[in-house]
């Protein structure tokens, strides 16, 4: 049985920085594999991985000019016809529609339904499809993932709303 391992307990963990890991974890055909369906779902070459470093630890990070572009309808439809053309096997597909379900509604438990500000972007969904696109890559479809507990800090940050606390409501 293969068992995939997320340990988000010191930092938490991004949609990007987990497709970077994932993609990382399956090398150079799959790195071209994944940016070329990423591109293609985008419509236009502006998602890219470089090579990185960040506190003495190596990896990939995902770079691109997506900020502020937002997608139109419901996440879940987008995504399902994102992973559609991305080509994405059954598994896949059914995760990537559970991940947009789930963030829909947790978006609307906390704002009340309507809009879903920073996650109506279109980097959420080449996170979603691009994690999923390299899983399946990395041949994952039958593993079983565990997640280390979160540690929650104390703070504020600022977001789309203004300063909120740490933890954030969303």
């Amino acid at each position: 049985m293969k068992v995939v391992i997320i340990d988000c307990a010191t930092a938490g963990v991004s949609g990007d920085k987990l497709l970077a890991a994932a993609v990382h974890a399956g090398g150079s055909e799959l790195r071209l594999k994944v940016e070329e369906t990423i591109n293609s779902i985008v419509g236009e070459r502006v998602f890219s991985f470089e090579d990185a470093e960040e506190n003495g630890l190596r990896g990939l990070r995902a770079t691109h000019s997506l900020k502020g572009k937002r997608y139109e309808g419901d996440l879940v439809e987008v995504v399902r016809s994102a992973s559609s053309r991305a080509g994405l096997g059954s598994w896949s597909l059914c995760t990537a529609t559970m991940a947009a379900e789930f963030i829909t509604e947790a978006e609307r438990e906390v704002h009340g339904g309507g809009k879903l500000h920073e996650l109506g972007e279109m980097d959420t969904i080449v996170d979603i499809v691009g994690t999923l696109k390299a899983l399946e890559g990395l041949g994952l479809e039958d593993a079983e993932f565990f997640t280390m507990s979160l540690r929650v800090g104390a703070g504020y940050i600022k977001g789309g709303h203004g300063i909120l606390p740490i933890p954030a409501p969303a």
